[in-house]
């Protein structure tokens, strides 16, 4: 699915988790509550934000975690283009104020 959104081309896809590449540390005790609520709603409620060149995720490494700990092999993931100016300036006050 490709949504464009004011020069934002944004593609939604399911990603092998092990292609993903975490790297930021994580509270467990979110990753365990994000889990139940994965479980009770038999859904993810958003995709993480993943770089669309090496899958490094930008945010969700909680929501990552909280799949591999289910056992998930895949993960919806919000593909972007990190070097795009509006992507990257995007990025940072975002990620600073996300929780998983």
């Amino acid at each position: 699915m490709d949504i464009n959104l004011q020069k934002w081309q944004l593609k939604i896809s399911l990603i092998e988790i092990d292609q993903l590449k975490p790297h930021e540390k994580i509270i467990e005790r979110q990753v365990d509550e994000i889990a139940s609520e994965i479980l009770r709603e038999n859904n993810v409620r958003d995709p993480m934000i993943v770089d669309d060149k090496d899958y490094v995720i930008l945010d969700g490494m909680h929501r990552y975690n909280s799949l591999k700990k289910l056992g998930c092999t895949l993960a919806p993931c919000c593909l972007v283009n990190y070097d795009l100016p509006q992507i990257s300036r995007f990025m940072v006050p975002f990620s600073e104020h996300s929780e998983h």
